[in-house]
């Protein structure tokens, strides 16, 4: 039984029947054979679409599942740092510095200071790091006017859409 053709392999026949510089061959034969050539690209690439469709379905799933988990993530991480805050808060309101019992030991310790910003406007340059952010719709609607953008030009291209 013959392996049936790929999508890339039909491709490559249709493009050698284009190019063909071949008089022996008859221009109905030729014709006939780029239309089958052509009606099995489509089917297949018909296939090729349903398949990643199928998988981009897929990809839906799982990251509406992972939003979801991420969630459900926060929410306990959240109910953990109230947890902590409030026993901490209350042990330092009874001046309590230590707990033990056979599992672990509850301590309050002072932690390493940290930086707080008052003003973020009025640190120095060497404090600040200015990443630069290219504005690509802007530069788009700058060129599409007519203006000229050293650096920057339009380059067109293709996508695939499937409806």
């Amino acid at each position: 039984m013959a392996k049936p053709l790929t999508l890339y392999d039909i491709a490559g026949q249709y493009q050698e029947l284009l190019t063909l510089d071949d008089m022996d061959l008859p221009e109905k034969a030729v014709k006939d054979t780029l239309e089958g050539l052509q009606g099995e690209l489509e089917m297949k690439a018909i296939s090729v679409a349903a398949y990643f469709q199928n998988l981009d379905c897929f990809a839906q799933q799982i990251k509406t599942a992972e939003d979801r988990m991420a969630a459900k993530r926060k929410a306990v991480e959240k109910r953990i740092k109230s947890i902590k805050d409030y026993l901490k808060a209350n042990m330092e309101a009874t001046a309590i510095k230590k707990i033990q019992c056979p599992e672990y030991t509850i301590s309050v310790v002072k932690s390493q200071a940290s930086v707080q910003i008052d003003n973020p406007l009025v640190l120095p340059d060497k404090f600040v790091k200015y990443e630069p952010k290219i504005l690509r719709a802007e530069i788009k609607k700058a060129i599409d006017a007519g203006e000229k953008v050293p650096g920057a030009s339009l380059k067109p291209g293709t996508h695939l859409l499937v409806r």
